[in-house]
């Protein structure tokens, strides 16, 4: 007889004394990381609707035998310290990966190709690459692409990055003080920036087109996430790690660039997670899950693609690692806790796509300008988040994103407004075929000839509503033996290292702590002890001194990148170039 009883909302359950049969549904890696960690202590079920584990749902096999994933996932070990350890105990290996980017401004409409190979795009305006010309330790070379012969757009070139400068060390150095200070909290990140007056530049042209791609959002989302979350990110070298950091004791991938890719692939990830569960029912979608009753264990609903008829297995405890609003449409209204659908209704939820291609006009024009990660920009989706900013306000309670919804394949037509990031495929793995592109949220369309693969992802999107959710969720857990992981379930960047570590939080309350315990980075620990009334002092010098730094660093680097210009481009490039940056003042 199954285990039903369930411990009180928010209580703690005390260890199971014997194994557990455990249902978990869905295979990310939440789902994966919860398998992994429970069947060492209990027998797990995994039930995924996909006909693969669903983080390898989408990768691609070459006829060559390489293969590899969609979307590319790029983790650092510093912001990632619970995913590195799953990977490490399991024998998952990992290598580091160039973090260099370019940014570029898609070409106004009339001057751009539509097919053929002509350029869409301007030079590029801003690169960062790694580079070992002169210590032999990767580290930042900012590359500007000045009007050289035209001495005005030279001028304007210099001018507008000595602001820039200043602006990066101001808020390397500030906003990490003002997290440790509490100044933070319940202010958006769309207000903290405008409140202290930062510039168009810096917020349009690098900071949200840069976090768009991270959070795989809309400007507008990325406006309306909790400050503190987005600075905790960039302080806890989630960004960071672009530096050098001789404090680091591993001598070994983190050495430099920080920023690490599966060897093999999340095939082997998911191998590796889910060999020692008993049991794996793939392309089995669920069409309802029920809490604990008195006379039974949690239930799992599903149509047996063979006979077609709907079978209900009951449980002990299941897992639930889908997304919050596919979860709350499987739970039974009739048997569930009203509060805890209402609870996983608190969070928006954002479609996009991720274009496989070989199609070289997403990419910068000159191909000197490609970049392992390259951000392209068109001219007037930074002036639309500005008017947008402004018609809604910058008060501190900003929920820009309360009224977005999609919950559809993204096209052509519902692209978001956000920078569209294609990743040079070769320039992150080498065995990789050198035109073969990565493209997430084409603004502009590949030409059919060139499609390897369309995919369509679901990213939920953290604000001052979600954040209501995750505090009921919190308190929820566990009733009628429910669980819910996911990147959506904890007060942080909703990424993969917290759907590892939401995994391991449940699994601790099941009796199978994970090996190395709970952890967290420092600005996640200052946010949790303020949000838990305790304050937010102590250990700042670690969060500060970082900051530090890096300001000291990067405002070097970018006084020296002043004198690292390169020429090329014709007449006509140079034109649009300076039209669409140095001008954009």
């Amino acid at each position: 007889m199954p285990n039903t009883s369930s411990p009180p909302p928010g209580a703690t359950s005390p260890p199971p004394t014997k194994p557990l049969n455990i249902a978990v549904i869905g295979s990310g890696i939440a789902g994966l990381s919860s398998a992994y960690l429970l069947s060492r202590e209990h027998n797990v079920t995994i039930y995924e609707r996909e006909a693969k584990l669903g983080m390898d749902a989408h990768a691609i096999q070459n006829p060559d035998g390489t293969h590899f994933d969609v979307p590319l996932r790029i983790f650092n070990p510093e912001y990632y310290p619970n995913l590195t350890k799953l990977y490490d105990t399991v024998g998952v290996s990992y290598e580091p990966v160039s973090s260099a980017f370019s940014c570029t401004y898609l070409l106004p409409g009339e001057a751009r190709s539509t097919t053929g190979t002509r350029s869409t795009t301007s030079l590029a305006y801003f690169r960062y690459s790694n580079s070992k010309t002169i210590i032999k330790t990767p580290y930042p070379a900012l590359s500007l692409n000045p009007l050289h012969t035209w001495i005005p757009g030279f001028v304007a070139a210099v001018s507008k990055y000595s602001l820039l400068f200043y602006e990066l060390v101001y808020f390397f150095v500030q906003a990490p003080r003002d997290l440790h200070n509490g100044k933070l909290a319940d202010l958006t990140l769309g207000s903290y920036l405008r409140q202290n007056n930062y510039s168009d530049a810096l917020i349009n042209e690098l900071l949200y087109p840069m976090l768009t791609v991270v959070c795989t959002c809309s400007y507008s989302s990325v406006a309306s996430y909790p400050a503190e979350v987005i600075i905790a990110y960039y302080n806890s070298y989630g960004a960071w790690s672009w530096f050098p950091n001789l404090s680091r004791t591993k001598k070994s991938v983190y050495s430099g660039g920080d920023h690490c890719r599966v060897s093999e692939g999340v095939c082997d990830v998911v191998e590796k997670l889910a060999r020692n569960c008993d049991k794996l029912m793939l392309g089995t979608g669920i069409s309802c899950i029920s809490p604990a009753t008195k006379e039974r264990g949690p239930a799992v609903s599903y149509v047996d693609n063979a006979s077609k008829r709907t079978i209900t297995t009951v449980y002990d405890k299941i897992v639930v690692a889908t997304q919050a609003h596919h979860a709350r449409k499987l739970l039974d209204p009739e048997t569930t806790n009203p509060r805890l659908i209402k609870a996983l209704g608190c969070w928006n939820h954002e479609s996009s796509r991720v274009v496989v291609h070989t199609d070289p006009r997403l990419m910068p024009s000159r191909k000197e300008d490609w970049s392992p990660v390259n951000l392209i920009m068109e001219p007037n989706s930074t002036q639309s988040q500005l008017e947008l900013e402004a018609r809604v306000g910058a008060g501190g309670s900003n929920n820009l994103s309360d009224s977005i919804m999609v919950d559809q394949p993204a096209t052509a037509a519902t692209k978001l407004s956000a920078s569209m990031c294609s990743i040079w495929m070769c320039a992150v793995d080498d065995k990789l075929d050198k035109d073969l592109i990565q493209t997430w949220n084409p603004v502009i369309e590949p030409a059919k000839d060139t499609v390897v693969a369309n995919s369509w992802f679901v990213r939920p999107i953290l604000n001052s509503s979600s954040s209501r959710g995750i505090e009921e969720l919190k308190r929820l857990q566990g009733e009628g033996g429910l669980y819910f992981v996911g990147a959506y379930s904890l007060y942080s960047m909703p990424l993969l290292e917290n759907g590892v570590r939401s995994s391991c939080l449940v699994a601790k309350e099941l009796g199978s702590e994970a090996p190395w315990g709970d952890l967290q980075y420092q600005g996640d620990k200052e946010i949790e002890e303020r949000r838990k009334g305790e304050g937010t002092r102590g250990g700042g010098g670690a969060v500060l001194g970082g900051g530090l730094r890096v300001g000291v660093v990067v405002g070097g680097l970018l006084v020296a990148g002043l004198g690292l210009l390169y020429f090329g481009g014709d007449a006509k490039e140079r034109r649009a170039g300076m039209q669409l940056f140095w001008l954009r003042k």
